[in-house]
C-alpha cells in the first residue's frame, strides 16, 4: 500500500466517523419525521394531507428566498473572522430583513395563485407555512454558526431532534382536543417558533464564550450578499423539481395525487441521508487536497466514499422497486395507488447515489457557476418532459420529470468534473457495484411471486454487501464470515 494510499485511508476514517455522527442526528430527524408523516395520512385522510404538503410546498420556496444561503456564509466566515459577534450581527440584521420581506411577498402571490388551482385551499394553510418561514430561517442561520464554531451538538439537538419531536407531540396533542388540518397546520408553526427561540437561546451561550481564532476583518453585509447569492440562486432553481411538482399535480389532477407523490418524496429523502451526512465533511477535504494538488488521493477517497454511500443505500433504494405497494401502504391503504411514484423516483435516486460527491467538487473547485447552470438545464428538462407527457401516463409524468432532473445534474456533473479535473469514482470494482445496483432495473417488467421477489432481493442484497465491502480491502472478513454460516 502506498503512502498516499495509507494517508487516504486515514481521512477516510475521520470522514466515516464523522459521518456516523451525523447519521445519528439526521437518522433520528427522518424516523421522527416519518412517524409525524403516517399518523397525520392514517388520522386525517389523502386529501387532507394533499392540501398540507401543498402548503409545505410555498414554505419551501419561501425559506429558500428567506435563508438566502447566510447559513453557509456563517460556515464560511466563522472561523476565519477576527470579530465573530459583529459577523453575528451582520447575518441577523440581513436575515430579518430579506426573511420577511420573502414571506410578506409569497402571501400576496399565494392569494392569487392557490385560486387557480380549483382546490378548496383555506388562506390559513399557506399563511401559518409562509409565517413560520422567519422562524425556520432563524433556526437554519443558527446552525450555520453552531458549526462555524465547531460545535455540532448545539445544532443537531435543536434542528434534528427537538424541532421535529415537539411538532410529532403538538399535533398529537391538538388533534386529540378535536382539531384535524388545523392541529398539523399549527403542530408545524410553533414548533418553529420554539425551536428558533431555544436556538437562540443555546447561541447567545455559546456565543459570548467564543473569541475566535481568525485575523480576517468581518466582511461587509454586500460582501456576504455576493458570497450567498450564487447559492440561493442554485437552490431556487432545485425547487422547480422539489415544490414545484407538487403545485403541478395539484393543478393537473388532485390534493390526493399531491399527497401520494408527496410521501413517495419523503421516503426517498430518507436515502439521502448517508450522501449528505459524506457531503458535509467530504467537501472541506476535497477543498484541502485540490489547492495541494493530491489528485491521487483525492481520487482514492471519491472512489471509496461513493462506494460506501451506494453500499449502504442501494439496498433499501432498490427496496423500493421490488416491494413499492407494500412501502407505500405504511402510510396507509389508499397510498398504495403511488407505488408508481415511488419507483420511479428511486431510480433517480439510484442515480444520484452511483455518482457520488460530484456536485461538491464543482463547487469546492471554484466552478459554482457551472453546477448552477447544470441544475437549471436538468430542471427546465425534467419540467418540459413533464409536461410533455402528462395526457399520456397522467400524474406519474411529474415523477418521471423529477427523476430526470436528479439524474442529468448528476451525470452532467460527473462529466464536467472529469473534464476539468480529471477525477471519477470509478474503477473495476466500482463498475461491478454500479452494475449490480443497477440491475434490478430488468426485474420490474416481470411479475413475480412474493416468495420469489424476497428471494431475488436477499441474493442481490448480498452481493452488493460483498462487493461493496471489497472496495475498503474488507472481502476477506465477509468470505470469513459466510464460510462461518456454512459451518466450516
Amino acid at each position: 500500500m502506498t503512502s498516499k494510499s495509507v494517508t487516504a485511508n486515514k481521512d477516510l476514517g475521520v470522514i466515516l466517523k464523522g459521518t456516523g455522527i451525523s447519521l445519528i442526528g439526521k437518522g433520528s430527524n427522518a424516523v421522527i419525521q416519518l412517524a409525524f408523516l403516517v399518523l397525520m395520512t392514517r388520522l386525517l385522510g389523502a386529501n387532507v394531507v394533499g392540501i398540507y404538503f401543498l402548503g409545505y410546498a410555498f414554505h419551501q420556496v419561501g425559506l429558500t428566498l428567506g435563508s438566502f444561503a447566510l447559513n453557509h456564509a456563517a460556515y464560511r466566515y466563522f472561523p476565519v473572522v477576527e470579530n465573530p459577534k459583529l459577523l453575528a450581527a451582520n447575518l441577523f440584521q440581513l436575515l430579518f430583513i430579506i426573511s420577511f420581506v420573502s414571506s410578506l411577498l409569497l402571501i400576496i402571490i399565494g392569494t392569487a395563485v392557490l385560486p387557480a388551482l380549483n382546490q378548496n385551499v383555506y388562506p390559513k394553510v399557506y399563511f401559518l407555512f409562509l409565517l413560520a418561514v422567519p422562524f425556520v430561517a432563524w433556526m437554519t442561520l443558527q446552525v450555520g454558526m453552531f458549526l462555524g464554531m465547531k460545535r455540532m451538538l448545539p445544532g443537531t439537538v435543536v434542528q434534528e431532534i427537538f424541532y421535529p419531536s415537539v411538532r410529532l407531540l403538538m399535533f398529537l396533542s391538538l388533534f386529540w382536543m378535536g382539531l384535524r388540518l388545523e392541529a398539523a397546520l399549527f403542530a408545524f408553526f410553533l414548533s418553529s417558533v420554539l425551536s428558533a427561540v431555544l436556538g437562540w437561546a443555546w447561541l447567545r451561550h455559546d456565543l459570548s464564550l467564543f473569541s475566535g481564532n481568525g485575523k480576517a476583518p468581518v466582511p461587509s453585509k454586500q460582501e456576504i450578499l455576493h458570497f450567498s447569492t450564487p447559492i440561493m440562486l442554485a437552490m431556487v432553481i432545485n425547487l422547480g423539481i422539489t415544490a414545484g411538482m407538487p403545485i403541478l399535480i395539484a393543478y393537473f389532477a388532485s390534493p390526493k395525487e399531491v399527497a401520494l407523490f408527496g410521501s413517495a418524496s419523503r421516503i426517498i429523502v430518507l436515502f439521502e441521508l448517508a450522501i449528505v451526512a459524506v457531503n458535509g465533511l467530504f467537501a472541506p477535504t476535497i477543498s484541502e487536497y485540490l489547492s495541494q494538488g493530491r489528485l491521487t488521493e483525492l481520487k482514492i477517497l471519491f472512489r471509496k466514499l461513493t462506494a460506501f454511500v451506494l453500499t449502504l443505500t442501494a439496498p433499501f433504494i432498490t427496496a423500493c422497486m421490488f416491494f413499492p405497494e407494500q412501502i407505500m401502504g405504511l402510510f396507509g391503504h389508499e397510498f398504495a395507488q403511488g407505488s408508481n411514484y415511488l419507483t420511479i423516483l428511486a431510480i433517480g435516486e439510484l442515480m444520484n447515489v452511483s455518482t457520488g460527491s460530484v456536485g461538491q467538487f464543482l463547487l469546492m473547485g471554484g466552478h459554482s457557476r457551472l453546477l448552477l447552470g447544470i441544475t437549471a438545464t436538468a430542471n427546465v428538462l425534467g419540467i418540459i418532459v413533464a409536461l410533455s407527457i402528462v395526457k399520456m401516463i397522467g400524474p406519474s409524468s411529474f415523477a418521471v420529470g423529477t427523476a430526470i432532473g436528479v439524474a442529468c445534474v448528476n451525470l452532467l456533473a460527473l462529466v464536467v468534473v472529469w473534464r476539468l479535473q480529471r477525477l471519477h469514482p470509478f474503477d473495476r470494482g466500482m463498475a461491478l457495484l454500479c452494475f449490480l445496483s443497477w440491475l434490478p432495473l430488468l426485474c420490474l417488467p416481470f411479475s413475480f411471486s412474493n416468495w420469489v421477489t424476497v428471494f431475488l432481493y436477499i441474493v442481490w442484497t448480498c452481493c452488493i454487501l460483498l462487493v461493496g465491502f471489497s472496495q475498503f480491502g474488507q472481502e476477506k472478513f465477509m468470505l470469513v464470515a459466510i464460510n462461518k454460516l456454512r459451518g466450516r
